[in-house]
């Protein structure tokens, strides 16, 4: 008997999840991870080495069997094998690529994976501000968010609504991000504010839901952080380009 094989990949366009497969389990897995912007990254043979190395790493941690790998100049293949009951694919994907993105995003100050499938924006005062509007792809989620107040380096405000049971339910909610910079001047705090909502409703969906909301609210952190990296790294490469007066 054959092995079960379930397919996961980030592209641009991504396959759904497989209805009723929690992908938790002794399952084998074909995975294709594309790099940010398809940028051909792994031709630097030390980054390609540092990458293997330390799925490897991931994958004993986690419980997961590398049956197969291919570094391609833009993209990932791996072919892996949960070794246990408990062994968690999704979990295990979202550890592999913060494992390997972390320790590259520190030195090159710019995201190593891709990230959102796409991200359109509307801007009705002709710039970025009050009143933008963004509609965010994330495999089969869709997230719309309103700036409704913004203070650049200091906070923004925004309405948030998802494609997921919270989000139809509730019609949106009202966040606040702060940004101040850390203690020893090195790194950016970043706070989260949300309105509780106003009916007891609302209320009751917020601690139903809470888990939910918070592993939105890290996801939402971490395209936060990679954007802001990748905005620095395009601002140094515009210094160094400018010519000498």
């Amino acid at each position: 008997m054959g092995m079960r094989i379930a397919s996961a990949t980030s592209l641009m366009s991504r396959p759904p999840r497989l209805a009723g497969f929690d992908y938790v389990g002794t399952h084998s897995y074909f995975l294709t991870i594309c790099t940010n912007h398809r940028e051909e990254l792994f031709l630097d043979r030390a980054l390609a080495d540092l990458v293997v190395a330390q799925f490897r790493r991931t994958s004993s941690e986690m419980a997961f069997a590398v049956l197969a790998y291919c570094v391609m100049p833009d993209h990932l293949h791996l072919l892996v094998h949960g070794r246990h009951h408990t062994s968690d694919f999704r979990r295990f994907v979202k550890r592999l690529k913060q494992s390997t993105g972390q320790r590259y995003s520190h030195k090159a100050k710019r995201p190593l994976w891709q990230g959102s499938d796409r991200v359109d924006q509307r801007n009705p005062a002709g710039i970025r501000g009050v009143g933008t509007i963004n509609h965010c792809v994330h495999g089969t989620t869709t997230i719309d968010e309103e700036i409704l107040d913004w203070k650049p380096f200091r906070y923004f405000t925004f309405r948030g609504a998802w494609g997921l049971g919270i989000g139809r339910q509730m019609g949106g909610l009202l966040f606040t991000v702060e940004l101040s910079p850390t203690r020893d001047g090195s790194g950016t705090h970043i706070a989260w504010r949300m309105e509780a909502g106003r009916g007891f409703k609302q209320r009751m969906l917020v601690r139903a839901y809470g888990a939910q909301l918070r592993s939105l609210i890290h996801t939402i952190t971490e395209n936060l952080t990679q954007l802001l990296m990748q905005a620095q790294a395009e601002a140094a490469e515009r210094a160094r380009a400018a010519p000498l007066s």
